[in-house]
Formats: structure tokens, sequence, C-alpha cells
């Protein structure tokens, strides 16, 4: 079967009549609605109290739901006071709006969703009007079918699920947001070690880890390569952080071999009292997921799609701007940077920090030249990217 595109989102939901909501009383064996998966992100289309078609990122990792504040203040949604989330960049106010009648192509019809207003410095992806939290995956009985494109919402149960597979797994709040989305939670079996997971399709990567469980990975280390990268979300920005190489992780009867792990900073404070880590959609994708209300348990079954390309910084340096100088306040061996030379503590002349990472952000075999300066010599160095990972 074809998935269905992003535009073809807009197109259904535009074209269908929708059902009213006594229609999907206690009756209704299955609803579904379908989703895409574009730019690292699962989208879904909606309508608020009968808005034009809008596009939503559904975000497992939410505990509210999102909206742009120009989109909320042109469907004309009423400001419901604020409200305190925390995420990886720390705590952040919120203003709340409430929506009503929150429409899916399915005929489903949430009567009253409360929306958070997206925080400026928060991108959820091109076109997004905001994001669906895990409510919509954990409320009931329901699947996120990635290989047939297809969010399945079970208002009477889901019953038997032929070919999933039940994981270590839970479905529950966490303390200080009960009033929020529950969580799914998977215990996996990364190179030999025990972590407790966050399910979370809002992050586009595989695997997170924080601190006290990077510290416990051994895979924070200068011996092997890594990439050099800052964690984003909620609150701005989080400590510094490496993206590395894991052997391989085992989440249940399914194996994943070589996954790409962030870890952040062992020596931050930053971190969660109720994971370990995050598991983000480029894994999550790999598998179709259904969530089992009664028990509190997730299962799954292979999706059938194709491992995504993975993406990284393929210097191999972090720079950061000091008095208007750019420094080069880590660098990871065998990489690039490595190869051309370059050195903690080296500065970069003739640069600006925008110039330096348009450069840095190009495709494998792309060569650029940079002024180098250490002690008080100066040399010219070559940088020529590549896979390192």
């Amino acid at each position: 079967m074809d998935t269905i595109s992003r535009r073809g989102l807009l197109t259904s939901l535009a074209a269908c009549g929708l059902m009213p909501a006594a229609a999907l009383g206690a009756q209704a064996r299955v609803i579904t609605t379908p989703i895409a998966i574009e730019d690292g992100r699962v989208w879904i289309a909606a309508t608020i109290g009968g808005s034009r078609p809008l596009h939503f990122i559904i975000d497992t990792g939410g505990v509210v739901s999102l909206i742009q504040d120009d989109v909320a203040r042109e469907l004309g949604l009423r400001a419901r006071g604020n409200t305190r989330l925390a995420g990886i960049g720390g705590p952040e106010n919120f203003l709340v709006y409430e929506g009503r009648d929150v429409a899916f192509s399915s005929g489903a019809i949430q009567h009253r969703v409360v929306f958070g207003a997206l925080p400026r410095n928060l991108v959820l992806g091109r076109g997004a009007a905001g994001a669906f939290a895990a409510g919509l995956f954990t409320e009931a009985d329901a699947d996120l079918d990635f290989g047939r494109g297809e969010w399945r919402l079970y208002p009477d149960g889901r019953g038997t699920r032929e070919g999933y597979r039940e994981l270590p797994s839970s479905i529950q709040h966490i303390a200080h947001n009960e009033n929020g989305s529950a969580f799914v939670f998977a215990d996996a079996i990364l190179d030999g070690q025990n972590y407790r997971f966050l399910l979370d399709t809002g992050m586009p990567g595989q695997l997170m880890l924080w601190p006290g469980a990077a510290r416990r990975s051994g895979l924070w280390n200068d011996a092997g390569p890594f990439a050099p990268d800052r964690g984003r979300g909620i609150g701005g920005e989080g400590a510094r952080g490496r993206l590395v190489r894991a052997g391989n992780l085992r989440l249940g009867a399914f194996a994943f071999e070589r996954p790409l792990v962030f870890l952040t900073d062992p020596s931050s404070l930053e971190g969660s009292h109720f994971a370990d880590g995050i598991m983000g959609l480029s894994l999550l994708e790999l598998l179709n997921l259904s969530t089992d209300i009664g028990r509190r348990r997730l299962w799954a079954q292979p999706s059938g799609r194709p491992q995504r390309p993975e993406r990284y910084r393929l210097t191999g340096l972090w720079v950061d701007e000091r008095r208007g100088a750019l420094t080069i306040t880590d660098l990871s061996p065998r990489s690039p940077a490595a190869d051309a030379g370059l050195q903690r503590g080296d500065e970069i002349l003739g640069l600006s920090l925008a110039d330096y990472v348009r450069r840095a952000a190009g495709r494998p075999g792309d060569s650029f030249e940079l002024q180098i300066r250490r002690g008080g010599e100066t040399r010219t160095a070559r940088l020529t990217l590549r896979e390192f990972l």
C-alpha cells in the first residue's frame, strides 16, 4: 500500500465529509486517519472549529499539545492562562489556548484540546501549525502504523494483535504532569546494559542518553570518533553533547545494529528522573506500534520501512564564538578536523560563525580552507567533509 504524502493529508481532510461526533461512540470498532512521515516528522492533518486544514506533527514525547501563536490568533482561540513545562533546555512558561472541535479526516473529533503556545525558538518543522501530544496515542488503544501510513483508534478496545510482539514497556504519567498526556516507556538493552527509554516520535534522531546514563554507558570518551552537537527543544538549547556509534540495541524481540546515540555531557546537571534517555523516530518508524491501554503495555511489529539516511556534522569539531573570534572547543579523533591537523584552542580567522556553519553544512567530499592561529603562528588548513562515525 502506498503511503500518503504530507500534501495529500490536507487534500484528504478537505475532501472528507466529517461525521458528527455522535457517530463515533462505543459502536465504532476502528477509526483510521492517514499520517505521513516526511522531514523526520510524523504528520497528521486536522481542523480546529471548522478552520482550514492544518498540518500538525505527532509528538509522543509531548505532555501537552502545542500550537503556533499566530495560528491560534488567526483561529480566534481563547487564551486560558499560563502553564510551565520543562524541556531539554530547562523550564519555560507557555500561554495556554483552548481549541474546540478538533477534527481529523477519519471523522474523529476531539471536542476540547488544550494547546500551549509554541515558543519562537522551537522549530517543529516547515509548515507545522503545531504538535499533538502523546495522548493521541495513549488515551485509548491506538496504532501508529508507519508501514501503511495510518493512525488507528479503537474506542472500544483493540482486541487481538496478530503479528505483533509485546515489548517490555509501560504507559504512565510522570510526576507533576498528572493532568497531561501519559507517556510510553520501554526497556531496552544497549551494548549489554539495561536502559529505560521514553518513546518520542517528536525527536528525529535514534537515541539520546541523559548524563547519568551517558556516564554509565562508557561511550563518552576521547578515544573513539564522535560528532560534537547540542540538543535543542523546549527551554532552548541544552548542554553540549556528542553523537557516537553504539554496537547494538535490543528492544524486546527486535534488534538494531550500530545505532547513533546522542550523549548529553555526563558532567551536566540536566537530565531526567523518569527515564535514562529517549528513543526517537528514526528507530521507532522501523516498527508499527500499538498501545494496550488496559494492560498499560506497548506492542510492535516490523513496519517494512527502510532506514532513513543518518545526518550529523561531518567536520568532527565544535566552534564557539568568543569576543568576536571563533575558537575550536571540541574535536573528534579520526575525523576530518583531526585529518587537517586542527586542535582544541585553535582560532579560526576571517570567518563569522554564520559563514563557518554554512561551509560546515556541506556534503561528503566538499572541501574548504580555514585560516588557523595557534599561539603566535598562523597557517592554512584544508578540511574535507566525510562520514566518520
